[in-house]
């Protein structure tokens, strides 16, 4: 929390050391009045500045600074608030002295210019406007910086990182390390601190400036970005690829990106950050927005009160057909000693698309834990087509003979050692008088491998299984050790009955009505029962030793309860994600309120898979055999042995 607020603040404080106490800089509405008037003619004339709009690369607002750095203070701080303030300054590495020179009730920025406007190394590609309290004070301090020289506009700082020059007008300090541009930082900054903000603390980066002014650096780093390649650029694992698709989604339609910005607001009752990219009119991002399909959630009346981690989505049917293209190129690098021909990239391929095309793209997915010990997932998928549920087992069993690839890199098993020994098979059943299509996943274990069948069982059972039943236009699926209870509850609740879930819990009912409106999808974690769910897969799963088993228990007791909840929201040009973490899941345990934060995001940028496949999330999932000792460099670069420590849950995102 404190790494990302502290970013406003110390935006503030560097612009801080240059600032003075006049009115409010008139606004648009003002600006005819008498007294604005009167301020125009008394502001100094500042040295003319070329046009430098096309240079600017993006720009940093900080709107409430007062109640930020309120926010930063530790919970339950009593005393002199000056004094507390002063102490989190100087917890995040500023000048205390650099309080009473901030008037934090008003906004300040700093605009970032193109760096290659720089004529020497101390010259600077920022420009600063901060409010001030006392322009005397300010200069006072600067003259503790270095020499000052006065300037009819306000003085010029000679210190030890080169020459600081600034201006003082209209109750603002204009910072430049170029006198030409202090007049370019007015005219860039002023309109933005006028207008108003969505967020206390507005990060904007002008992609089309970057573009324009960097494009063959910017392709070359984008077009890295969602690729990894393995050792000596041997081609990356296909679940890692897989993973990264809608990463490399976004990057191929990132030069039709016209704006990025990052929002971030805290208060009370916790700490909320948005991530909006804006469209160039025409353009393939204002396309990809355009096909998005929010709506109210559907299915979560199947996903159990214990729920730990709900997902729901309207994924839109272009979205779906490219899922359809990216799982195919996923099995057929599944089972590397079996390549597909064409035919059966084929065969993959059109199952795949018609199972799209028989659904609405409507999902609701949860995870949660399994009764008598293990993980259970599961949940519901819309269908638009009454022969859909032919669609989904077709596709279930063309796919067969890749599920064994598919689980042996999910579960992060040596391909080469358990090279046909996974295997996936289908069958029929039948729950409450309902068909159920069954996937089963078993191993031939080698010799060897007690620690990763002791682990595959603890989670699953002697099998992973996950069944799919179909009623009316809902498809439901269940995987876990107690996959026929779970999925005959939510069978019934298809057919009118009444069973617990997750929307019978308020919290989740409060995240239903949270940014509602244009939602495409949404992700709710509950942090305490996830970390007990991910601290008891741990323990199953792996051999901790007793100081590692009593770290975990110590952990845990500061993990409080609390949802973080995710949305996508798409409107006109605009995609949004943004996140919600309540006060009492920041506080604690930060690492591990981290990690869940993570595991909370992580179904938005790699969401399942459609149709479902028999793997439980990786997110959540710790691995098969616990990692062996390495060695870590010493501060004097000698190898020291790392010993082991209980891995925190969530930690294997």
């Amino acid at each position: 929390m404190r790494a990302v607020l502290a970013l406003g603040t110390v935006a503030v404080a560097v612009a801080a050391g240059c600032a003075s106490h006049v009115p409010q800089p008139p606004r648009a509405e003002a600006a005819a009045t008498p007294v604005a008037k009167q301020a125009a003619m008394l502001a100094p004339r500042l040295p003319k500045s070329p046009d430098v709009k096309k240079e600017i690369m993006g720009w940093f607002v900080l709107s409430e600074g007062e109640r930020v750095l309120d926010a930063l203070l530790p919970a339950g701080a009593d005393g002199d608030r000056r004094i507390l303030r002063a102490a989190v300054l100087a917890s995040i590495g500023l000048d205390p002295q650099l309080l009473p020179l901030l008037d934090l009730k008003r906004p300040a920025g700093i605009a970032l210019l193109n760096p290659s406007l720089l004529s020497s190394p101390e010259v600077r590609p920022a420009m600063m406007m901060s409010p001030i309290t006392d322009r005397a004070a300010v200069e006072r301090y600067l003259a503790t910086r270095g020499a000052v020289t006065p300037q009819p506009w306000g003085v010029i700082v000679d210190g030890r990182d080169g020459k600081m020059h600034v201006a003082f007008t209209r109750g603002y300090a204009l910072v430049a390390w170029r006198p030409d541009l202090l007049d370019a930082a007015y005219r860039t900054l002023e309109p933005r601190l006028s207008a108003h903000h969505d967020a206390p603390l507005t990060l904007h980066v002008s992609l089309e400036n970057v573009y324009a002014n960097y494009g063959e650096r910017v392709e070359e780093i984008v077009s890295r970005l969602g690729e990894q390649a393995g050792p000596s650029g041997a081609p990356s694992d296909p679940g890692v690829m897989f993973a990264l698709r809608g990463l490399r989604q976004v990057r191929d339609k990132l030069d039709s990106v016209s704006d990025v910005e990052l929002l971030a607001d805290v208060d009370g009752g916790g700490l909320t950050l948005t991530a909006r990219m804006d469209g160039k009119p025409d353009g393939a991002w204002a396309a990809l927005v355009a096909e998005q399909t929010p709506g109210p959630i559907w299915g979560a009346q199947y996903l159990p009160k214990d729920a730990a981690l709900v997902y729901v989505t309207h994924a839109s049917r272009e979205g779906r057909t490219a899922e359809a293209d990216a799982m195919t190129r996923y099995l057929a690098a599944a089972v590397p000693s079996h390549a597909p021909d064409e035919a059966q990239l084929d065969k993959w391929r059109a199952a795949l698309e018609k199972t799209a095309a028989a659904t609405t793209g409507e999902l609701a997915y949860g995870v949660w834990p399994g009764r008598g010990g293990g993980i259970g997932v599961g949940g519901a998928y819309h269908l638009s087509d009454p022969m859909g549920e032919r669609a989904v087992v077709d596709a279930y069993r063309a796919m067969t003979s890749q599920i064994g690839g598919v689980v042996t890199r999910a579960l992060a098993l040596d391909p080469q050692r358990f090279a046909g020994r996974v295997h996936g098979k289908t069958r029929a059943t039948q729950l409450a008088g309902v068909p159920v299509h069954v996937v089963e996943v078993s191993v031939d274990w080698p010799a060897g491998s007690d620690s990763e069948r002791r682990a595959f069982e603890a989670l699953f059972g002697e099998r992973l299984t996950m069944g799919t039943a179909f009623v009316g236009d809902a498809a439901l699926f269940a995987l876990g050790n107690d996959w026929a209870t779970r999925l005959e509850t939510m069978v019934g609740v298809a057919r009118g009955g009444q069973a617990a879930s997750v929307r019978d819990d308020a919290s989740f009912a409060e995240a239903m009505r949270w940014r509602a409106d244009g939602r495409v999808s949404m992700s709710y974690l509950e942090t305490g029962k996830m970390a007990r769910l991910a601290a008891s897969l741990l323990t199953a799963a792996q051999d901790l030793e007793p100081e590692e088993r009593a770290a975990m228990s110590a952990l845990l007791e500061r993990v409080q309860g609390g949802a973080i909840v995710t949305t996508t929201n798409a409107s006109g040009r605009r995609y949004e994600l943004t996140t919600r973490v309540p006060q009492n899941a920041l506080s604690g345990a930060a690492r591990l309120n981290g990690a869940l934060w993570r595991v909370a995001l992580a179904p938005l940028f790699n969401p399942p898979m459609m149709p479902p496949m028999p793997i439980p999330p990786p997110h959540v999932t710790p691995p098969m055999r616990r990692p062996t000792p390495t060695a870590e460099p010493s501060v004097g670069g000698a190898a020291t042995p790392r010993r082991h420590h209980a891995p925190e849950p969530g930690h294997s995102l």
